[in-house]
């Protein structure tokens, strides 16, 4: 697994929310903004894996079907990889907002 899928791995597993959830007694108390980044990060991060794992298949395709010609780049893959995936994520900016209840606040 290359370097850059176990770094999109670890910034995933290291901003669940649902970790900030049980550490502040399920209420939401990092406000709207880093409610809005910490899932627009989970996305990125989550369909980042998912773009570099494609793009390591195509790469392992082209080189086993056709040996003689090569023609992707792999680190433009990857950067190709990572702006579909902030591309992609950018919605959940816009979908996502903090409410307040009496008890606590949810997400």
């Amino acid at each position: 697994m290359s370097l850059r899928t176990k770094v999109a791995d670890q910034s995933f597993d290291l901003l669940l929310s649902q970790v900030l959830f049980v550490v502040f007694d399920k209420a939401w108390v990092l406000g709207p903004a880093l409610c809005k980044l910490v899932l627009y990060v989970q996305i990125v991060t989550l369909a980042s894996t998912t773009f570099i794992l494609t793009a390591m298949s195509v790469d392992r395709y082209l080189a086993i079907c056709h040996p003689l010609q090569r023609t992707c780049k792999p680190k433009a893959m990857i950067a190709v990889s990572w702006l579909s995936a902030l591309v992609f994520a950018t919605p959940q900016l816009f979908i996502f907002k903090q409410v307040s209840t009496d008890l606590h606040v949810y997400k």
